[in-house]
């Protein structure tokens, strides 16, 4: 005796769209065309081609979590028992979105540094919705001090060139099946950087009483901070004085007073690290 006709139908599945990874209820149901001929039993496979779940006529659905981004089509196959044939519903369409996602910055250190530190932000990545790993860059910047880095990575470095108080964001770039996403602000602190000054020079010496003399200087950042410190630099012996910039490196000065002088730099403030 041939096995009785049957006919599978997807009632819903939900949510719908989803995100990548998310679970998805599918309710099927499975009837026998001559339904004077009783209940067919056993099981039913849900699919789009990639991912599958299975479960029982009688328990009218299952969960997928579908792995694959974009438009997809369900399918449901039941697969007979001794008494009912097998049957295949018609596609369902079903659309699966990026996951939605949330960046976080979770260290940025030292904090607070100094201007022309390097300074290292941790940050990451990751699913709200769903599951799996997102891919892709994630940028860290104050708005004008960006650096980029892999969500692997989970790390990048950034020297600030001004000092001040700072904001840093990481915004997450997404990828095929994850979405993008920013962080909160994050706040930072970014100190001057400390200078040394120097007189490499002071020609001629010996001089005379109101003779001029050349007196060069020079201007460092120094470690742990970087760069080149600019504005002026005020050269005296107690009595007079001359200025030049950090850039010109020298300034003219006339001594009238005799005697051993000792040429010294500005109180501190007057050299400083361009902010």
């Amino acid at each position: 005796m041939a096995s009785a006709a049957t006919s599978t139908t997807i009632n819903s599945d939900a949510p719908d769209p989803s995100a990548k990874g998310q679970s998805v209820t599918v309710t099927y149901t499975v009837v026998a065309v001559n339904a004077s001929l009783g209940t067919p039993t056993g099981n039913v496979t849900v699919s789009d081609g990639v991912d599958s779940c299975t479960a029982s006529v009688a328990a009218g659905q299952c969960s997928l979590a579908l792995t694959t981004g974009g438009p997809r089509t369900l399918t449901a196959t039941y697969a007979g028992d001794a008494n009912f044939a097998a049957s295949t519903s018609t596609g369902e369409p079903h659309v699966v979105t990026r996951a939605p996602t949330s960046t976080a910055i979770t260290s940025d250190a030292p904090d607070p540094s100094r201007t022309g530190e390097t300074v290292t932000i941790h940050y990451t990545a990751q699913p709200t919705q769903g599951t799996g790993t997102p891919t892709g860059n994630v940028t860290v910047s104050d708005g004008s001090n960006p650096c980029t880095a892999t969500v692997a990575a989970g790390q990048c470095e950034i020297t600030f060139t001004t000092a001040g108080s700072k904001t840093l964001t990481a915004t997450y770039a997404g990828d095929s099946d994850f979405d993008v996403s920013t962080s909160a602000g994050e706040p930072h602190t970014v100190n001057k950087a400390d200078t040394t000054t120097s007189i490499t020079a002071d020609a001629p010496d010996p001089s005379v009483r109101g003779q001029a003399l050349m007196v060069k200087f020079a201007v460092s950042a120094g470690s742990p901070g970087s760069g080149t410190p600019t504005g002026n630099v005020t050269v005296t012996d107690g009595v007079d004085s001359c200025a030049g910039t950090v850039a010109a490196g020298q300034c003219g000065i006339t001594l009238t007073t005799v005697g051993n002088r000792t040429p010294r730099r500005p109180p501190a403030g007057a050299c400083r690290r361009d902010t």
